[in-house]
């Protein structure tokens, strides 16, 4: 692995938690900010597609972090991954972003829900305040996503607030209970007949 691959692993990290009824796969990454080369950029989105391919179609997964881009509000093309709530204009990152979701079907979760402009702000430093930290959920189990907040008071660091989804993943309830045996019918052994 070169120097620079090395650097992106640090960017990105996969964990597989495989649980009783289900698996989820949960990225955490942290993609190049504004002023990184589009080079450094493709590489990320490049590296981040191929990790994601790895993924089992029918396993759930999350891929959350500092993705560094402004979604905007979004338009009727892209309201299958957008909700329309979020927190300032649009920008190419933000598109990165939006791409991303569309083409794997992934839904941008904290721009669904209806929330105070203060409690859509992940960023805040030196006077300014952006959304671009995303949590992204496989849009089929979308149904799953309870909420999406931004946590104003806990920071992840000085400038990034916490985002947090719930989830309500139903899973079917198998009774490994064994079913009982005949009953043995002792009151009918007072009937002599019945003895013999």
């Amino acid at each position: 692995m070169t120097g620079r691959g090395r650097a992106l692993t640090e960017l990105m990290r996969r964990r597989k938690l495989a649980l009783e009824e289900f698996e989820i796969n949960v990225f955490s990454v942290y993609a190049p900010q504004t002023g990184c080369t589009d080079d450094e950029k493709d590489e990320f989105w490049t590296t981040l597609q191929d990790e994601f391919e790895k993924v089992a179609e029918d396993e759930r997964c999350v891929i959350g972090g500092d993705l560094n881009g402004h979604v905007g509000r979004g338009s009727d093309v892209i309201s299958r991954v957008h909700g329309g709530m979020c927190y300032g204009e649009g920008n190419e990152d933000g598109e990165r972003v939006i791409d991303f979701a569309i083409s794997n079907d992934m839904v941008i979760s904290n721009t669904i829900f209806t929330k105070r402009q203060e409690h859509l702000i992940t960023y805040k430093s030196d006077g300014r305040a952006s959304q671009i930290d995303y949590l992204l959920y496989r849009r089929r189990n979308m149904v799953e996503i309870i909420n999406c907040k931004v946590i104003p008071g806990d920071h992840v660091t000085n400038q990034h607030r916490l985002v947090v989804m719930d989830l309500n993943i139903k899973v079917s309830q198998v009774h490994s209970t064994p079913k009982p045996g005949p009953k043995i019918k002792w009151h009918r052994l007072k009937d002599q007949e019945k003895k013999e």
